[in-house]
């Protein structure tokens, strides 16, 4: 399996639980860094419209041959490590509160 994976004892996979080496780090900034290709782009919003959700993440992976595999679309999803050091982090967050905020 190519991407983005983590190896845990428990289902919640941030924090203490997380294992951590040079090549996870290594793999975490080539998965930043990644620019999807129209292909997977449509792949991802076509689930996000399928389950009629306005914002999702996606967990995926890809198969042997290549192929986009969609494990899960996450409608409240947990931000990694990496976007608490983003400066716009605090405009997402305020995106996301603002709609959950007018419909409850």
């Amino acid at each position: 399996m190519t991407g983005n994976l983590h190896i845990s004892r428990n289902w919640y996979l941030h924090g203490d639980n997380t294992i951590r080496n040079q090549e996870m780090e290594n793999e975490q900034q080539q998965f930043m860094q990644t620019i999807y290709s129209a292909t997977e782009k449509k792949i991802f919003s076509k689930a996000i419209e399928v389950l009629d959700l306005d914002f999702g993440a996606i967990d995926y992976s890809y198969d042997k041959n290549g192929e986009l595999i969609i494990w899960e679309v996450n409608p409240h999803p947990a931000f990694p490590q990496w976007i608490e050091e983003e400066p716009s982090k605090s405009k997402i967050i305020k995106l996301l509160t603002d709609y959950y905020h007018s419909f409850l």
